[in-house]
This record gives C-alpha cells, sequence and structure tokens, in this order.
C-alpha cells in the first residue's frame, strides 16, 4: 500500500466480509470472468459487439442517421458481447453507458449500482483503460455529450435526496470526482498511474515512482526531467516530459483558483457566488503555501455547511465540484511542508493536525463527531507544556483519525469492491489510492514523527524480529504466547495439529479457533466476543501494521515468540525448533485441567421446564447456565426492559445424556463421552489424538441432532411455550445454549455457545434445540473450553429460550474504562441491526464518563451491513443507513443509569472487589431491551507476570516527566 502512517494499519483495507455476507463470492465462474477481462483489454471493441440505435420503442437498430426518428427517438452507443452481458447479469457491472442509467436507479439499487460505475472509472484511470484499452478509440462506443449529460442528472439526483446528502455524502464526492460531468477530476491517479506504467517500462525509474506514490510534489517534475536526462532510456523522452509536465500543472497553486472562477460562473446562489469569488482571490493571492491549506480548511467547511440550504440542484453540484477542487489544491500544498517536520514546533505540528482534519471533514472523510472529538482533543495541547503521559494521550486519540478515515471509505465501498474483485483484483486499490490522494497522507507523516518523538521520551521501544521500532505495532491485549505463525489459510491445512499458533488474520475472526496468540491488520472491535475471550484468556493480541505486515511472510510457518505488556509494549522473536521442542514438552507436563467444575453445586433431578421470570441469579449452576438465571435477574429489576423466556435445564440435557448411545444399548451417551475422554488423555501423540478427538465430536454431534426426545417433553415443552410466548409461529425465539462452564472467575467463555437466531414454529425450535445442545461438542468450542477442564464428561447445556426482538440497535456495555480499568467510565459498542457489538463488526465504540456523562469516541460505526429479523423466522442483512452517530444522548443517559446497580452483581474469586458488568442490550426505537450480563472477566497473570512488569518499568515514571510544545520532536 506504501503508505506514511503513524500507525500503519490505519491506513489499511480493511479484510473482506466472509463470504456467505458478500454478494457474488464464490461464484463458479469468476475464474472465466477474469479471462474475459483480459481478452477485452486486447479487443479493438473492448466490451462491445458493434455500435447500435437503442430505441425507446425498444428497437435496437444499426447505426444510420436518425434510425431512431419513427420509433420515438434513442441513442446511439455501443453493443454489449454476449460475455459482456452476461457478466452483467451475474452482476457484474462492466462496460457501462451512462445514458442508460436512470439516476432512480442508483439511488434505490441493493447491487452497488453507483459503486461499480465508481470501480470501473477507477480501473480505466489507473489501468490504461482497462477494459476500454484498445476500444476508447473505438467511434461511437460513447457519445460524450450524452454521457456527461447523464452523469450531470445522476449526481444532482444524489445530491437532491436528503438521506443520502446526510449519510452519503463522501459517496457523492467519489461520484463527482470520478464520473465525466464537465468538471475536472483529479489528476492525481492518473499521474500515478503514469508513473507505475512508466517503472514498467524502465525499472530504474523505481525510486522516482515510489516518491510520486507517496508524497508527490512540485520538485517531482525536476526530478522526472533530471532522472530522463541523466538515466532515463531515450526512446520514453516523450512519456517522461508528459508525466513531468502533469506534475507541473497539478501543482501550480494558480490552477484551483482558476478553477474555483470557472465554477463561480455557474452558479447562481449569490452566497455560494460570492463564497467561491473570495476563496479563489485567497488562494491565488497568497504565496504561502500553509495559508492556502488553512484557508482550504475553512472554505471547505463552510461549504459543506451551506450545500443543504441551497435549493437548486445545479448549484449544489457546483458546491461540491469547488469542494473536489479545493481539496485538490491543499493536497498539493500539504506536500511542501514536509521538510518542515524536524524543525517545526511540536505545538504547530499539533496545530497542522487539526487544520489537515479540518479538510478531512471538509470532504466527509470525517464525519461531524468524529471532527468533534479531534477538536476536543486538539484543545489539551493548548498549554505551554504536558505531561508526558498527556502527550502520549493526545497523541493516541489524534491517531484514530486516519483509521476513521479509511473505515467511511470502507462503509461505501468495500462490498462492492471485494465483490468487484473477483474479476478484478486491482480493485482492491481503490481505498489506498484515495487515502494517497487525501489530508491523511500527510497527517499520518506528521502523526508518525509525533508518536515517534512521544515513544523515545518515554523510553517505549518495540522489538520486531531483532529490529527496534518505534511505531506499527499496537497492543489489544497483553499477554506472552508461543506459537507457529500461520495465516487463516495456513491454520486449515496445519501439518502440524496439537502445536500452539499465532494467528495472523485480517482483524479478529468472530469465529476464531484456539489460539496462543493473534496478530491483526485490523482491530475490529474492542467487546466483540472473541476479544472478551481472549483477555480473559490472556492471549496476546496485536495490531501489526502494513509496514510491517510484508516482513512477518519470512517467518509464516515457524516459531516466534510474542509479548504483549500492559504498557503496550510489543516484542515479536523468531525461536529455534529446539527451543520451541522444550516449551512444548514443558507445556504437555503442566496440568491441563484449569477449569474445575462444582459438581456439588449442580441439580440434575431438576428437569422441568422453567420461565426465565422464575429464575435468580443464585440458580446460575445449579438449574441453568449464567445466560438464563442473570436474565431471570434482570427481568427481576428491570420487567419492562427484558422479553419473555423460558429454560430447559441442566437436568433435561443430563436426561438425553444418560439415554442409550449407539448399538450398545447397555451404554449411555453420558458413559460413552466419559470413557472417550479418558482414552484421548492417555494418548501421547497430539496429530494421533487430535484425529482420534475429532472423529468423537463429530459421532457426539450427529447423536444429539438424530436423538428421539421423550414425548413427554416435548408435549411439555410446546404446552410451556405457549403459555410463555402465545400462539405458535406468532413470535420468534433466540435459541441460545447455556452451559455449566461459562462466566466462572477464571473463564468466560463468550461467544463459544450456539445461539440459533430468531426461530419460528415447533418443529424448528425443537431441531435448533438439538443444534445448540450439540454445539459444545464443536472442534472450536472443545479447544477453547473442555480441553481446559478437569472433568470434561461434566460439561451440561441448558437451553435459554428468549423472544426475538427486533432491535434497532443492539451492543455491549462493559461497566468499566475496558483500555484503563477505571470504574469512572464505562466503554460501550454499539451496531444498527440486531447481533450489534459481538461478531467484531466495525461499531461505533465510546468511553463515557459515569459522573457527567461525557462521551469520547474510539471509533464510528462503519458496518456496511445490519442484520434484521424476519417474520417468518431467520434473519437477513440488508444496508446499513451510515448514519455519523448512532447512540444518543438520551441513549447514553439511560444505559449510565444501570451502571450503579448491576456493577454490584459479581465478586472475585477471593471475594474482593466486584467484578465490572459485561451487558448486551439492544434500543428498539427509544425503548432500552436488555438480553444478557455476565462477569467482565479479565486474565490477571499478564499485568502480575514479572517479565512484562520489568519491560514496562521506563513507563512507570511517565508522570515526573513533561513535554514542551514549544519545541520541535527529539531527533529521530
Amino acid at each position: 500500500m506504501r503508505l506514511i502512517a503513524c500507525v500503519a494499519l490505519t491506513l489499511s483495507l480493511a479484510g473482506p466480509l466472509p463470504a456467505a455476507e458478500t454478494r457474488g463470492e464464490g461464484h463458479e465462474r469468476a475464474a472465466q470472468y477474469r479471462e474475459w477481462i483480459v481478452e477485452m483489454k486486447g479487443r479493438d471493441r473492448g466490451p462491445f459487439e458493434r455500435i447500435r440505435w437503442f430505441c425507446t420503442d425498444g428497437s435496437v437498430l444499426p447505426p444510420e442517421p436518425y434510425a431512431c426518428k419513427e420509433h420515438g427517438g434513442g441513442r446511439q452507443h455501443g453493443e454489449w458481447t454476449d460475455k459482456t452481458v452476461q457478466m452483467r447479469e451475474d452482476n457484474f457491472l462492466v462496460g457501462n453507458v451512462l445514458i442508460e442509467i436512470a439516476p432512480a436507479d442508483v439511488l434505490t439499487s441493493e447491487d452497488w449500482l453507483l459503486q461499480q460505475l465508481l470501480l470501473e472509472q477507477f480501473l480505466i484511470a489507473v489501468d490504461d483503460g482497462w477494459i476500454l484499452r484498445k476500444a476508447r478509440y473505438y467511434g461511437g462506443a460513447f457519445q460524450v455529450e450524452a454521457e456527461v449529460a447523464a452523469a450531470t442528472n445522476i449526481l444532482e439526483a444524489l445530491l437532491m435526496d436528503e438521506d443520502w446528502l446526510e449519510n452519503r455524502l463522501l459517496l457523492i464526492m467519489e461520484a463527482a470526482r470520478l464520473l465525466p460531468h464537465g468538471t475536472p477530476s483529479s489528476a492525481l491517479t492518473k499521474i500515478r498511474a503514469d508513473a507505475a506504467a512508466l517503472e514498467d517500462l524502465d525499472p530504474g525509474f523505481e525510486p522516482l515512482r515510489n516518491k510520486i506514490h507517496s508524497r508527490p510534489d512540485i520538485s517531482d517534475a525536476a526530478m522526472v526531467r533530471e532522472y530522463a536526462s541523466t538515466s532515463g532510456d531515450p526512446e520514453l523522452a516523450e512519456t517522461y516530459e508528459a508525466l513531468a509536465a502533469a506534475i507541473e500543472t497539478e501543482a501550480d497553486p494558480a490552477r484551483t483558483g482558476s478553477r474555483l472562477r470557472q465554477l463561480s460562473r455557474r452558479a447562481s446562489n449569490d452566497t455560494l457566488w460570492s463564497q467561491l469569488v473570495a476563496v479563489s482571490r485567497t488562494l491565488q493571492e497568497s504565496t504561502d503555501a500553509w495559508s492556502r491549506v488553512e484557508a482550504a480548511s475553512h472554505e471547505l467547511t463552510e461549504l459543506r455547511a451551506l450545500l443543504p440550504s441551497l435549493p437548486d440542484s445545479a448549484d449544489r453540484l457546483v458546491a461540491l465540484d469547488a469542494m473536489i477542487a479545493i481539496a485538490q489544491g491543499a493536497f498539493v500544498d500539504t506536500q511542501g511542508i514536509a521538510p518542515r517536520l524536524a524543525t517545526a514546533p511540536r505545538r504547530q505540528q499539533l496545530q497542522w493536525l487539526v487544520t489537515l482534519a479540518r479538510i478531512a471533514y471538509g470532504t466527509a472523510d470525517l464525519t461531524a463527531y468524529e471532527w468533534q472529538q479531534l477538536q476536543a482533543t486538539a484543545k489539551l495541547a493548548d498549554k505551554d507544556t504536558l505531561a508526558l503521559d498527556e502527550y502520549r494521550d493526545v497523541l493516541a486519540a489524534l491517531t484514530r483519525a486516519p483509521s476513521w478515515v479509511q473505515r467511511r471509505q470502507a462503509l461505501h465501498m468495500e462490498l462492492a469492491i471485494e465483490h468487484y474483485a473477483q474479476i478484478e483484483p486491482l480493485a482492491r486499490e481503490y481505498i489506498p489510492d484515495r487515502l494517497r490522494s487525501s489530508p491523511m497522507l500527510m497527517y499520518s507523516a506528521m502523526l508518525e514523527a509525533l508518536t515517534a518523538d512521544a515513544n523515545a521520551l518515554a523510553g517505549l521501544r518495540h522489538s520486531f524480529f531483532g529490529q527496534t521500532v518505534a511505531t506499527g505495532l499496537r497492543s489489544l491485549n497483553p499477554g506472552t504466547a508461543r506459537g507457529v505463525l500461520l495465516s487463516e489459510a495456513d491454520y486449515l491445512e496445519d501439518p502440524r495439529p496439537g502445536t500452539p499458533k499465532i494467528l495472523l488474520v485480517p482483524e479478529t475472526l468472530a469465529d476464531l479457533p484456539p489460539v496462543a496468540g493473534i496478530l491483526t491488520e485490523n482491530e475490529g472491535n474492542h467487546l466483540s466476543h472473541v476479544q472478551l475471550l481472549a483477555r480473559n484468556l490472556g492471549i496476546p493480541n496485536v495490531v501489526i501494521g502494513p509496514s510491517l505486515r510484508a516482513s512477518l511472510e519470512a517467518y509464516r510457518g515457524k516459531p516466534i515468540s510474542l509479548s504483549s505488556t500492559p504498557g503496550g509494549v510489543v516484542r515479536l522473536y523468531s525461536i529455534s525448533e529446539q527451543t520451541f521442542a522444550m516449551t512444548l514438552s514443558q507445556r504437555e507436563a503442566r496440568p491441563e485441567g484449569r477449569i474445575v467444575v462444582d459438581l456439588a453445586k449442580l441439580d440434575l433431578d431438576a428437569a422441568a421446564l422453567t420461565p426465565v421470570a422464575q429464575l435468580r441469579a443464585d440458580d446460575s449452576g445449579v438449574r441453568v447456565g449464567p445466560k438464563a438465571a442473570k436474565l431471570g435477574e434482570l427481568m427481576y429489576r428491570y420487567p419492562q426492559a427484558v422479553s419473555a423466556g423460558l429454560a430447559i435445564p441442566f437436568g433435561a440435557f443430563r436426561d438425553v445424556l444418560d439415554q442409550p448411545f449407539g448399538d450398545d444399548a447397555g451404554t449411555s451417551a453420558f458413559e460413552w463421552l466419559r470413557g472417550q475422554y479418558a482414552e484421548l488423555a492417555a494418548i501421547d501423540d497430539p496429530a494421533e489424538r487430535e484425529t482420534r478427538r475429532n472423529a468423537m465430536l463429530q459421532r457426539i454431534r450427529q447423536w444429539f441432532l438424530d436423538v428421539e426426545l421423550d414425548p413427554d417433553f416435548v408435549t411439555a415443552l410446546r404446552d410451556a411455550m405457549q403459555e410463555t410466548f402465545g400462539p405458535e409461529s406468532t413470535y420468534g425465539v433466540f435459541v441460545r445454549s447455556d452451559t455449566n462452564v461459562e462466566d466462572l472467575p477464571g473463564f468466560t467463555g463468550a461467544g463459544l455457545n450456539l445461539t440459533v437466531p430468531n426461530v419460528v414454529g415447533f418443529d424448528e425450535t425443537l431441531q435448533a434445540i438439538r443444534r445448540v445442545w450439540a454445539s459444545p461438542f464443536s472442534e472450536r468450542a472443545y479447544g477453547w473450553r473442555q480441553a481446559l477442564m478437569d472433568k470434561p464428561e461434566h460439561l451440561y447445556a441448558a437451553v435459554l429460550l428468549h423472544k426475538s426482538v427486533n432491535a434497532d440497535l443492539s451492543g455491549v456495555m462493559v461497566t468499566q474504562n475496558v483500555d484503563t480499568g477505571s470504574r469512572d467510565a464505562v466503554t460501550i459498542v454499539i451496531n444498527e441491526g440486531v447481533g450489534g457489538g459481538v461478531e467484531g463488526q466495525s461499531a461505533e465504540t465510546i468511553v463515557a464518563a459515569t459522573n457527567t456523562g461525557n462521551v469520547r469516541l474510539a471509533s464510528s460505526a462503519t458496518a456496511p451491513l445490519r442484520r434484521v429479523l424476519l417474520d417468518g423466522g431467520g434473519s437477513e442483512l440488508v444496508p446499513t443507513t451510515g448514519a455519523a452517530r448512532l447512540l444518543s444522548d438520551d441513549h447514553v443517559a439511560d444505559l449510565l443509569a444501570l451502571v450503579a446497580d448491576v456493577n454490584t452483581w459479581f465478586e472475585t474469586d477471593a471475594g474482593g472487589e466486584p467484578l465490572a458488568a459485561d451487558v448486551e442490550f439492544g434500543f428498539a426505537g427509544d425503548n432500552l431491551v436488555l438480553f444478557q450480563i455476565r462477569p467482565f472477566v479479565e486474565n490477571r497473570g499478564a499485568s502480575a507476570n514479572a517479565e512484562l512488569l520489568a519491560i514496562d518499568a521506563p513507563l512507570r515514571t511517565l508522570q515526573n516527566k513533561s513535554v514542551k510544545l514549544a519545541e520541535p520532536p527529539a531527533p529521530r
């Protein structure tokens, strides 16, 4: 991705959604389509077969003058080949002709119509015409005037739709930047593409190409000409000169003023006209690059504020084009301050960061909510000096901006990108290219320098395979691990079963398999089930930026050591196979059981179905698991906030296990399981043990799915559901596993249990219950849970039937600051739809002060899809609204009202301070709904680890150091 970044991951492209969630994934014909794309690039007519008239009455006629005159009029352009038609029918929209696209279709399409239009325009720009490489010269394939008019109509329709204007302004700006509508678009993408093409022709041009990609400025023109005269290929002289001239043209300070004067002539609104005239004069008369950047930042925010008030669609498009021109000029101007970063005072650089963030807000890369948060952070730097820990906190807050910008782009584009990338992988360069053309390029360069400065003052240095680095690594969970470094694909084909793994993933996975450590390219959200599980088990989880990511390839499949301290210091280094073998032998020698089942507490004789309203917290681990017991407590205390529920106790599960297993009528399933666990414990060879384990688990799972249920149980369940929920098929229920081995003092089990969402119908509920009973015997659940139990045969699964609520918003609240452990604040994550915040979605994450209600934003909700429940059962994914803020002040107040009460519910295993609560909740309209509560269990081993504490020792002196903001950063 070749980006300058403070925390380099913040400008990386997020990984694709799971295949099942992404439209078009898994198409068997994708490979064939890629071949067709290559063919189109070489065809003189590209995606077209011939030129035809397309008449209003549906007639398709040869290209003769006035061919459609007798058919109600029509349009002339290229006719698609059969291959193009087939691809388009499969929702790969290539060879687009804008005149054939109705603006209303763009507004309402669920097939990413606009996004695919933009991706095609992007590929045409960066890949020498892409499928139009030769067809650009095919006369009549496009009618330029008609295409410009069509693009203008599309853009004006988007701008006049208030929902699009409020929630999709960034996407509209992308459309205005790429669709040909008579306004010069950015030449930066073409300059980069031309530089890359030169490198292909002349490999010696690579250093200059890299410079132009990462930090383009006016000096590049002279450098290109110097290279051409001293080292270049004489046959490419005209190509070098064309690139140099394009750079000069784009970098000319007068260029922006000239564009704005042209645009002002199209403005009919007096306020818009006067603003454009004034800013064009300011930008043209200023001789200082940074003064122009500062003026541009303020003008962009003013135009963004003015945009919704303009009554005329043409004026809105003028304003949008002006914003794009101003932003492009500011981008070029920012590159000129790079040499000043080493000597400019810290305060000035912090002010520069604020200015660049203001530009990002003006161009809709940042939301108003995000911009307000950054402004509030920047005010903390108004003093002459800051304590070093305050300085680091300010920079940590400012570090979020590049990630916010990247995720806002991904919100609108990532689904279409991953779909389109099946036929053209270059589509994945779309967002990186946009970030390289945004204020975040220089923002990240400044932030990298300031972060390195703060880390140097703190004595904080990461170790990356023998290399000392100041940035590019960030700890999410502390801990230590040794294991073989594997990617997701490697994990599935790993030749060493039973060996500890350190997994490298795009972001923390919702169904993460058992691992010793995690390296992620994106952090996901703080309170997903997997993050809580990793935190509980002391599994180190570290974000690694793209600047270091490539270096990891040399270590894939090899044993490494990963340490992440509570203070955030990360150490990665390789270890020998001999050392790793010693680690494995020591691991095998340790007692494996860490979860002790309290058998005396269990009441397996209580098998009667129980309404949740009759349960209380004390029933946890006795008749039912903590989900049902704590839900009963919630219902007792907050009856209006909890929907109806019915529990199937442990005793019913044990009754099923006492049935004969297989062909041996004298052996129960429980006895068979106990024998299997004993045999597994006696196997020394890890590979053999894993093979036997998987076969055992598969057999018991299938047995549960096929088991005949006692007729008396079935009748009692039908009657109880009728009484608790009402007539059959008038409601849905979430069928949830609720074991006796979760939410324990040393083990949370978050995310290991199956939930079958929104089941409608009695027979469907019975089958869902069977699936839930079978779910503790998945390989993943076994690896995380039974493998840690002293008596794994005594795992019992109650079932909670919880009436469905089609929540508009849903999420998780932990009643402490998850990052610091302070009880003065709570951490909340939330998404649109059902099941938000628990599966690793990009969620709105806030920290809210319990005494004042003040909110600090950590990340915005940028998941492109939300889950909604269907009346007939199940759910579907639909697009999110893209709203800038989900939790209102009233929502936050409702949640904070719970905190004082629920924070007293849980005690530590030593009977000390009550544990924080982990609450799953939702909002249906403005009504708070509660789904679950559990103790927030953290692993204390990392915070007490002597080795990790010794690494953190320098950080504990931060309160004694101060930073003078009037001085430049420390030399690097």
